[in-house]
């Protein structure tokens, strides 16, 4: 069984005000170009670079999602814990099981993948049960996710779930299965 975080939709406000700051220094830095030569090219110059040290300092501090609840995956229910109520999925009882995987916490991504870290928030479990759609956001704060889920996968392959493994849009089941998970 692996237990992750299940995380809200809801961006914390401290996230919001580091974003804003940022758009406004680039808005600032593009805007310097027209002031080459006085001292308003300084001044916006210097708010770029000032809001793109914030940016870095504060996705390094400061949390893109909120923590929510629990899912616990095994090999043959989905688990669901949020304001202490748990809700449990049966697996065989499921349709179009996708777990979507973007990468974990503190994962490098951009050019070269250097310009951004992963807050390992961008990560979905989607499935059908009982006629009702249910999409979960959780956290992957180990690199190895795809690793440590790998034995869960094989089993849910042997019993005959129906689903998917995806990752950055792209479907990676056959891959993982393949390469037993060592990614």
């Amino acid at each position: 069984m692996i237990n992750v975080s299940l995380i809200g939709e809801k961006k914390p406000l401290q996230y919001i005000i580091i974003l804003v700051i940022w758009n406004l220094g680039v808005l600032m830095g593009f805007t310097s170009i027209f002031f080459r030569g006085t001292i308003f090219f300084k001044i916006l110059g210097f708010s770029f670079l000032s809001s793109f040290f914030i940016w870095i300092i504060g996705n390094l501090l400061i949390k893109s999602y909120k923590v929510t609840g629990n899912v616990e995956i095994s090999s043959d229910s989905i688990k669901i814990i949020k304001d202490n109520i748990a809700l449990e999925f049966d697996l065989l009882k499921t349709k179009n099981l996708i777990l979507d995987y973007n990468g974990a916490e503190g994962d490098s991504y951009g050019y070269l993948g250097s310009m951004r870290i992963n807050s390992g928030s961008k990560n979905t479990i989607s499935f059908e049960y009982e006629d009702e759609i249910y999409k979960l956001k959780f956290l992957a704060k180990n690199r190895n996710f795809l690793n440590s889920i790998f034995k869960i996968v094989k089993t849910w392959k042997e019993n005959g779930i129906d689903f998917k493994i995806m990752r950055y849009k792209k479907d990676i089941t056959d891959k993982l299965l393949r390469k037993q998970g060592k990614f």
